[in-house]
């Protein structure tokens, strides 16, 4: 199930930023500007126009830019983006929005490398890109490099589970390709809602994403200088038109793809070149240099700390409205916050506080080890709470990020490790050796859990496929009905299973579908031919097709119907061909035609072969009964055939054609040995044939009790929706297995694989998975899990999808499992208060939707199966504890629920106490060998759970 919950993706962006962070006493700033004043040095020695990245171009600004030096308050704001990286990855419920300090990275790293830019375009004439390549690649990769390295070790230590194992052997070559960001784009990565433990370099998505700018950026800015001519209004426009495409693209993506719109650099470009746009601004005037103009600076920068405070407060990864314009104001409070920083007023004067500080020259090395160690120092394996557990991690944190810092980022920075072209001999074999030490540490992982490889978004679309081979197709349900000729056609439920269908037959032998006057046959009593029982057929075979409901009722009759008949005591004797005899023909058939078809089945009416009855007593030759005149047979055919012209619920199976075709013709004695019925050597191919003849017909489902499923209106009274009538119950033929569809959210898909595994070798059981990801029962409005905000999406609302897997699959039992996303914290449809259950309008609103949903899945017959809920411990293996939506007493709410559901409709529905099972074995509800993430259990453990489940609920079949 996708959960928000999958936040790790987000902390990347903080480093990646940082790494454009001063980490030395000497800025980053100080250390670019005096790199390029060697290479500018060196150039002089050897000829300056040799090195220009530009050549031929000179420099011509009109003024100088404003000098650039180290200013503390950026650090300091450094500092305070990287903190709330790391209490949102903290899971504190006051930093929610944390993951937007990676924005005021980006910002700043836009600013910080466009005025470097700029300025050593200024100074020298060109921009080195070899040499700010350089200071790019020693200031990140060694600190990149060994942060690979220690989660390795981890993996080595057995830190990290299968899922984790199976990530990095992507990751990782993903990670020194600089690539994160686009392999999670390509594999469909959620940000928050993956349901397996994160990724341990989740957070170089946004590393990557840095690097990618750093290898473009620098040709934009040196493309657009020489474009102009050295005059900064052409890279403005450049900047200006980025922006705009950047947030289209965030827009676009934003609208339905939220991962997509946060990985990409297309669609986060924006937030990197507003501070480049702020950087050519500030070019000839960092500091103003008016008291007042300081202060009203200091204003500003102020308004856009406390401007990114309230975005830090309110938004989630998946709020709507940051894709572009959530991301774009981040931007511009950033920018006005750098701004204010670079002043010499009160709010750069704050900003410089010396912890902060601390914290913004190590934010690289912080960022980086930060995420390995939180999921590595989890609760479930510290058994802490939330804020000792922040200590324990961040005092190793910090000894990391600080060796780090002083024994290998600093002296490669300056050279007194690692000189001159030594790193591009080192690198490569470092990279080689991490690969190798992947391959080692992942070579024996454990299987996937394939019941969960779908459990990956919230916006996960429509239902998941399942590895699984799908269930068979259900047979096409066939009511035989007719005189004794429809009875041979089926001598045992046998024949029709062998030709795929579930049959059942209701011969009236000696009775027509026709019903009225008397019948006046050759030589026979009239009161023997026209028994008192046959006027009540009708009747039956109607209610037949209200019980049964099939796809399809055959209709096979005729030689009844077609004998002389007087209507009243005066009425002359009528025939076929006579107009009052055929009118009363057509109207029977036609009644007869709306009566079986009145619950959605096709009726398909067989034509009548030519007869050659004897009857009892009669001595002269069958041919000439007036009875088998082969003119009354075809009359009769034409009637059949022009009511079905008329009618959309009828087909005409022409069985007559059929049998003339037989090897002996229509009175071929093996097959008709009387010259009337099927012989029970011949009724299987018969049957057969008819079974291609209506193959594809399915029953036409009523659908108003999908209509009538509408979603629930929370202001409404407490009155629950009475219980419909009592559908027909649907149970297995003799011999047809029994079709079990499991339907509701992740946990259900779960357990439905678990069955699917105990039903594989039984040939009395079908079990088809319906399970839908991270959507409720009670449907609609908003939700908050795992910190994070979202809607429901529209393919939660059920109404439909039942109805549709209803006809299709026809299920004598439904089995309807639901936990998680009814307990969390909801906005309910029209509501606009938090509410979970336990409050009354809460549990009124998803007890109606429970009722509604087993309305519908009985509707066709089915028996609904209620599963009671285990308790749940939510992204335990994220580092969430204490979740409102874990709280015990939320599903102990839900399961009296659903017993208030069953004791409202008793009669199609039963209880199943799955948790109650699952709490009885070794190891409990809670167990972290078997409930892998706190919610959904591993597949071994669903297959004990299979064993026990399916007994149970075949149990409930009668």
């Amino acid at each position: 199930m996708a959960s928000p919950t999958e936040l790790s993706d987000v902390l990347p962006a903080a480093p990646a930023t940082t790494e454009i962070e001063i980490l030395d006493p000497r800025s980053d700033e100080e250390l670019d500007r005096e790199e390029a004043q060697r290479a500018t040095r060196a150039r002089g020695a050897r000829g300056a126009e040799a090195e220009r990245a530009v050549p031929g171009v000179h420099v011509d600004f009109g003024r100088t830019p404003a000098a650039f030096g180290h200013v503390t308050g950026l650090d300091g704001l450094r500092g305070i983006a990287v903190i709330t990286v790391l209490l949102y990855h903290a899971h504190f419920g006051f930093a929610i929005g944390g993951f937007l300090g990676v924005s005021v990275f980006f910002t700043l790293s836009g600013y910080l490398i466009t005025s470097l830019l700029l300025r050593e375009r200024a100074r020298d004439g060109g921009i080195s890109l070899r040499g700010f390549w350089s200071r790019r690649f020693r200031r990140l990769l060694p600190a990149s490099l060994a942060t690979q390295a220690f989660i390795l070790i981890l993996g080595a230590a057995g830190v990290w589970d299968g899922d984790q194992l199976r990530a990095l052997r992507t990751d990782i070559p993903a990670a020194l390709g600089q690539v994160v960001n686009l392999s999670y784009i390509v594999r469909g990565t959620s940000y928050v809602g993956l349901t397996t433990a994160p990724s341990p370099l989740n957070h170089y998505w946004s590393l990557s994403l840095e690097e990618q700018f750093y290898v473009l950026f620098p040709l934009l800015v040196a493309g657009a200088l020489l474009l102009g001519r050295s005059r900064r209004r052409v890279l403005i426009g450049v900047l200006v038109a980025g922006i705009a495409l950047s947030a289209v693209a965030s827009w676009r993506f934003g609208t339905g793809n939220v991962d997509r719109a946060y990985f990409g650099l297309d669609t986060r470009l924006s937030e990197l070149l507003i501070g480049a746009l702020l950087a050519c601004a500030t070019l000839y005037r960092v500091q103003l240099a008016n008291f007042w103009q300081r202060q009203a600076a200091s204003v500003v920068g102020l308004l856009g700390l406390l401007g990114l405070g309230w975005l830090m407060h309110v938004a989630t990864v998946s709020s709507t409205w940051l894709y572009p314009g959530g991301l774009l104001l981040t931007a511009v409070c950033s920018a006005a916050a750098i701004f204010g920083a670079v002043q010499s007023g009160l709010f750069g004067r704050a900003l410089s506080f010396r912890p902060l500080l601390w914290v913004g020259r190590v934010s690289y090395g912080l960022y980086l080890y930060h995420w390995p160690v939180f999921l590595w120092l989890t609760p479930r394996r510290t058994g802490l709470g939330q804020w000792p557990l922040f200590g324990v991690r961040m005092a190793i944190t910090i000894a990391l990020a600080l060796a780090s810092y002083h024994l290998l980022e600093q002296p490669i920075r300056n050279r007194r490790f690692l000189k001159g072209r030594q790193p591009l001999a080192v690198a490569p074999v470092v990279m080689a050796g991490l690969v190798v030490a992947l391959l080692a540490v992942t070579a024996d992982m454990p299987a996937r859990d394939v019941s969960l490889d779908q459990v990956t978004s919230a916006s996960a679309s429509a239902a998941p496929e399942t590895r699984l081979a799908p269930p068979p197709p259900p047979p096409q349900r066939v009511l035989f009905i007719g005189d004794e000729t429809a009875g041979s056609l089926v001598p045992d439920p046998s024949v029709a299973i062998a030709a795929h269908l579930d049959a059942q037959v209701l011969a009236a032998p000696g009775c027509g579908v026709a019903v009225g006057g008397a019948r006046l046959v050759s030589g026979q009593n009239p009161l023997a031919v026209n028994p008192a029982s046959c006027a009540g057929m009708p009747a039956q075979w109607s209610a037949a097709a209200a019980q049964f409901l099939p796809d399809v009722v055959v209709v096979s009759s005729g030689w009844w119907d077609i004998t002389d008949r007087q209507f009243w005591s005066e009425d002359p004797v009528r025939k076929p061909g006579d107009q009052t005899f055929d009118d009363f023909l057509t109207t029977e058939i036609s009644t007869r035609v709306d009566e079986l078809s009145a619950h959605g089945a096709t009726v398909a009416w067989l034509t009548m072969p030519h007869m050659r009855r004897a009857l009892p007593g009669v001595t002269f030759p069958t041919e000439t009964l007036p009875e088998n005149d082969p003119a009354r047979i075809d009359r009769y055919n034409d009637i059949v055939r022009s009511v079905a012209s008329t009618s959309p619920t009828m087909k005409v199976i022409d069985l007559a054609a059929w049998t003339a075709a037989l090897p002996g013709g229509e009175f071929d004695a093996a097959a008709r040995p009387d010259g009337v019925t099927f012989s029970a050597a011949e009724a299987p191919a018969a049957t057969g044939w008819i079974a291609t003849q209506i193959a594809g017909l399915t029953r036409k489902v009523d659908a108003a009790p999908a209509a009538a499923a509408a979603m629930t209106d929370p202001s409404a009274d407490a009155s629950m929706p009475p219980a419909p009538q009592l559908p027909p119950r649907i149970l297995p033929a003799p011999g047809e297995p029994a079709r079990v569809m499991v339907v509701g959210d992740s946990v259900a898909f779960g357990l439905a694989y678990g069955l699917s595994d105990w039903a594989k070798d039984r040939s009395d059981v079908v079990i088809e998975n319906k399970g839908q990801f991270n959507c409720p029962v009670a449907r609609g409005g908003s939700y908050r899990f795992e910190q994070d905000v979202a809607e429901f999406p529209d393919r939660c609302d059920w109404a439909g999808e039942f109805g549709t897997w209803l006809n299709a699959s026809r299920p004598h039992e439904v089995v309807l499992s639901t936990g998680v996303w009814d307990v969390v914290d909801r906005i309910l449809p029209g509501d606009r208060k938090w509410r979970h259950l336990g409050d009354p309008t809460s549990d009124t609103y998803f007890l109606k939707e429970m009722l509604s949903a087993v309305d519908l899945l009985s509707s066709q017959g089915a028996r609904v199966v209620l599963l009671t809920h285990h308790h749940i411990d939510v992204g335990a293996n994220k580092g969430f504890t204490g979740l409102p939506e874990s709280d015990p007493a939320r599903i102990d709410r839900l399961n009296e629920l659903l017993g208030k559901a069953h004791d409202l409709r008793p009669d199609v529905t039963s209880i199943v106490d799955a948790a109650g099972w699952v709490k009885s074995q070794p190891g409990g509800e809670l167990d972290p060998n078997k409930l892998k993430d706190g919610l959904h259990y591993s597949d071994a453990y669903l297959l004990q759970i299979g064993k026990w489940l399916g007994p149970e609920v075949l149990g409930q079949l009668k």
